[in-house]
């Protein structure tokens, strides 16, 4: 029977074997590494960091480097991470750095691996000064156990990476930790090279957005037409996020070679996707969208409108012009509508010859709103042909296209305006007297056939006319009653707080003032009581006013 054993765990050194061990490697050091083991521990124990003995140690060479890992392995925690980061920034400091590279190289690598802080951080960030030499030492770091230190050997191979160190960079992408995979592919997208296209692809659906965006910004810089065809199977992907981030690297591209994709995407059913297609579109080069942006400018909310529009004013206004003349109907309305909210004047011509030919109402309409805010901010500097426009549209057969037309041309101070208004809304009006309060009204024609009331005292009444073309007012209460004294025991003149003998003029005067006070509209928002006492309050002044008129004739 064959026995068989399980293989058990290496024993730990106990501190005495420690110990030994030193002083056993120690006693096999040579003169000059007993000199660099001194300088170390002084470095790692001493209070202060002596930067006498950091050059002593850097004009030491290559043999103080096996010594100086010794001590930093035993003594390197004595003070923290505090102290091994300022060593590290010593030893880079030095003047002898240059001179002595490859010794200081040496020394700096001794920390990439460190586990705490920023110590292993900064010796990789020391070391990328040296340049492409010591990309081997940073590929190595990659392997680190601290994120601070893979994220800057990261960075500093893609400042002066080769090819061969894009591999490692392509794992860097799996890193657990965010920003190192965010660096990766920004390092990725500097290098350029094709083989990490697949890679930067897939990192499109990472779940961190830095990452997402890292990776975008590195296919664009890859730009070729494989990228654009992979992107464009991304526009199907199920999640929006995905796709919302297939366009933004698609607006990176060469618009000649994304411009199909981008407005493939306006048709996407998620409202992110649309806004960021619309802004990948927002190029001066991309005058070919603007039919596509205008023809989706009514079909979503405030937002992209006022995002479509953005996107067209960096295109270019006068492609949103050109396009009043397009067949589709939806195209010219946006187009219209755009131009309009400008009230750019240099549109306006534009504007008005098309207004010419426009047939259908509902452009009309638009053409008609965008003349008018431009006349409107123009005001009498407003140019004849537009003013004529209005015009005409006035005396257009659709209602709406009439109405925005005739509220321009009244609220615009322009004598081709005013003329029309006067002669053809507001014709001349006629003065007459109200028979009750005597306040002065202007009617406008025709004024037979139609109940008319005085907004002053409500009275109701109407017109007739007799012979001779002669107007009389007819009131709905006759007049022809004996004087009347009003309502309540207090005679005309102390209602209206008047002398008895006064005059018309200053019963009259008298009337008007108080009436300002009590008239029932005055009290239109309060309750009903109220209303009821204003209304007895005015028929009272009404009454007192008629009877002091009457007191005035009799006199």
């Amino acid at each position: 029977m064959r026995l068989t054993t399980t293989p058990q765990e290496p024993r730990a050194a106990t501190p005495m074997e420690i110990i030994r061990n030193i002083f056993a490697t120690h006693g096999r050091f040579s003169p000059t590494e007993r000199k660099a083991w001194a300088i170390s521990r002084r470095l790692f124990r001493e209070k202060a960091l002596s930067n006498d003995d950091i050059r002593a140690l850097i004009a030491i060479g290559g043999e103080g480097v096996t010594p100086f890992r010794m001590v930093l392995e035993r003594d390197g925690g004595r003070h923290g991470s505090a102290r091994r980061e300022a060593i590290v920034d010593a030893l880079h400091a030095a003047p002898e750095a240059d001179q002595h590279a490859s010794t200081v190289i040496a020394l700096l690598a001794s920390f990439i691996e460190d586990p705490e802080g920023m110590v292993g951080a900064k010796a990789v960030a020391h070391l990328a000064t040296f340049g492409p030499k010591v990309d081997g030492l940073l590929m190595k770091a990659l392997g680190s156990g601290n994120r601070w230190t893979r994220s800057y050997a990261v960075r500093a191979l893609g400042a002066f990476g080769t090819v061969r160190a894009v591999p490692t960079l392509i794992r860097a992408l799996q890193d657990d930790d965010e920003r190192v995979r965010s660096d990766a592919a920004e390092a990725l997208g500097t290098l350029g090279d094709s083989q990490a296209t697949q890679p930067l692809l897939s990192a499109l659906a990472d779940p961190n957005w830095l990452v997402r965006e890292s990776a975008s910004s590195a296919l664009a810089a890859l730009n070729d037409r494989e990228v654009v065809e992979k992107l464009t199977r991304f526009l199907h992907d199920e999640d929006p996020h995905v796709r919302a981030q297939a366009v933004r690297t698609l607006a990176h591209l060469d618009p000649s070679v994304a411009l199909a994709p981008l407005i493939h995407a306006l048709d996407d059913d998620h409202f992110e996707v649309q806004w960021d297609a619309v802004d990948g579109l927002a190029s001066a080069h991309n005058s070919a969208a603007v039919a596509p942006l205008l023809a989706r400018y009514h079909d979503g909310d405030k937002e992209l409108r006022h995002r479509i529009a953005a996107a067209c004013g960096r295109i270019g206004y006068q492609h949103v012009i050109a396009h009043l003349t397009h067949d589709a109907r939806t195209i010219r309305l946006a187009a219209a509508e755009m131009i309009g909210q400008l009230r750019d004047m240099q549109w306006l011509p534009e504007l008005t010859a098309r207004w010419r030919h426009e047939t259908d109402p509902e452009v009309q309409m638009w053409l008609i709103i965008a003349i008018a805010e431009m006349t409107a901010t123009a005001g009498k500097a407003s140019p004849n042909p537009a003013v004529e426009a209005l015009i005409a549209a006035a005396d257009s057969p659709h209602r709406p296209v009439r109405y925005h037309a005739t509220r321009a041309l009244e609220g615009l101070r322009h004598p081709l305006a005013e003329q029309f208004i006067q002669q053809r809304i507001h014709p001349t009006c006629v003065r007459i007297t109200c028979p009750n309060c005597l306040q002065p009204l202007r009617l406008h024609p025709p004024l037979t056939g139609k109940r008319w009331r005085c907004h002053h005292c409500n009275l109701g009444f109407t017109i007739q006319q007799q012979k001779g073309a002669q107007l009389t007012v007819v009131p709905e209460t006759s007049r022809t009653s004996p004087p009347i004294q009003p309502e309540g025991d207090e005679p005309w003149h102390t209602v209206l707080g008047v002398p008895p003998d006064a005059d018309a003029a200053t019963i009259q005067r008298a009337f008007r003032g108080l009436l300002k006070q009590y008239h029932p509209d005055k009290v239109a928002g309060l309750g009903a009581e109220f209303q009821r006492l204003a209304e007895a309050k005015t028929r009272q002044l009404t009454q007192a006013l008629r009877a002091g008129l009457a007191h005035c004739e009799r006199g």
